[in-house]
This record gives structure tokens, C-alpha cells and sequence, in this order.
């Protein structure tokens, strides 16, 4: 059930256009979340943020915090 409205929908294309570079920019599906998953998966900064609004998330994106673990290495296995 995709609940986003149209200015929803320019909230995330303004998000995208602003940090598409950087970060693949999505709502979830039932619109509740707002998350943004860094596109290069080696960042030293949060590789996925979710927030409640895109004013929290674009604030976020702005100023994300420091990754918590290192990639997992399929080569550890």
C-alpha cells in the first residue's frame, strides 16, 4: 500500500536531486519512513538513515553520524 502523496512525491525527488549522488533516497511502502542508503558502501559516516519526516532525514543527510561496524567481507566467510 503506497500512501504518498504528490507532496510527498516532490519531497523525495527534491531529496533525490539534492543527495542522489551520495545516498539512493526511498519512502518505505506503508510511507511511515523516509531513508536514505549510501550508494558507496565503503562511507566511514551511517550507510543507512531513516527518519520520520523528510525534514529529519534531509537533516540527516546533511550531518550523518559515524558508521558503527565495517562492511561485512563476503572473503571472511
Amino acid at each position: 500500500m503506497d500512501t504518498t502523496t504528490k507532496q510527498d512525491q516532490q519531497e523525495l525527488e527534491r531529496l533525490r536531486s539534492k543527495f542522489g549522488n551520495e545516498y539512493s533516497v526511498w519512502r518505505s511502502v506503508e510511507g511511515r519512513y523516509w531513508i536514505a542508503t549510501a550508494r558507496d558502501k565503503r562511507v566511514c559516516s551511517e550507510p543507512t538513515l531513516m527518519e520520520e519526516s523528510a525534514a529529519a532525514l534531509e537533516e540527516k543527510l546533511r550531518a550523518p553520524g559515524d558508521r558503527v561496524a565495517v562492511p561485512f567481507q563476503r572473503e571472511a566467510l
